[in-house]
């Protein structure tokens, strides 16, 4: 399993500390958080106390503070406040494709591997994007 597209130079910033990248969403169409923990399984519940909202765990990964550092600047056009971004397109095509590379990885032998996710991965992008599509956000621009 793994993130996909982070550059190998990321020297400036984070620790190279390991644990695992999470995505999780506020709801079904609010903020997701882009957090770094050492273990997922005791950060959740802490911030599902902290939360009115019932948090979905979208996609985690192994990863370093790094990687963290690298996907809060990569989406930093999006960005709320602190690790908290709206959820656009843009953000779930990246989870989904992670999700999609996980399971190409995981199931099918690498000589009949395509890097275009199937319609079923696109179609989910674009349902929950259609989902948001309601709520106004703003966006740093």
């Amino acid at each position: 399993m793994g993130l996909v597209g982070i550059p190998i130079d990321l020297e400036n910033i984070g620790t190279d500390k390991e644990g695992e990248i999470y995505f999780i969403q506020h709801g079904s169409i609010g903020p997701i958080k882009i957090g770094f923990s050492k273990n997922v399984e005791n950060r959740l519940p802490n911030l599902q106390s902290a939360s009115p909202w019932e948090l979905e765990l979208l996609y985690r990964s192994r990863g370093t503070e790094k990687n963290e550092k690298y996907l809060h600047q990569r989406f930093l056009k999006w960005n709320i406040r602190g690790e908290w971004f709206h959820p656009d397109k843009e953000i779930l095509k990246y989870i989904y494709s992670c999700i999609w590379h996980d399971n190409l990885r995981k199931y099918v032998p690498k000589k009949h591997w395509s890097f275009n996710p199937p319609q079923y991965y696109v179609d989910l992008v674009n349902k929950k994007t259609n989902e948001i599509a309601n709520f106004n956000y703003q966006v740093n621009e």
